[in-house]
């Protein structure tokens, strides 16, 4: 893995970043124990991604939040990261 300096002056950058950070704190207290295998790992970011299409898809067409797609894009960033970390 290389190394990048990443920016997080623009206040929007930074507070997706809070946002992603504070929710993997919450999911690892919730759930210590990631998914076991490669196969199952994806899997649990596939759901979570599912998870967030269906929230764009309500937004869209039925009036749903767009508060509840930012929630769901978090959590997928999130389980991408905790991916990642338990490679």
């Amino acid at each position: 893995m290389t190394s990048t300096t990443i920016e997080f002056n623009e206040p929007k950058m930074a507070a997706i970043v809070a946002a992603i950070l504070h929710e993997l704190a919450r999911a690892e207290k919730k759930h210590p124990n990631f998914a076991d295998g490669i196969i199952d790992k994806c899997a649990v970011v596939c759901e979570e991604a599912g998870e967030l299409i269906r929230a764009a898809l309500l937004h869209k067409y039925e009036g749903g939040s767009i508060k509840e797609v930012e929630t769901e894009a978090i959590q997928t960033a999130c389980t991408a990261i905790r991916l990642l970390k338990n490679l």
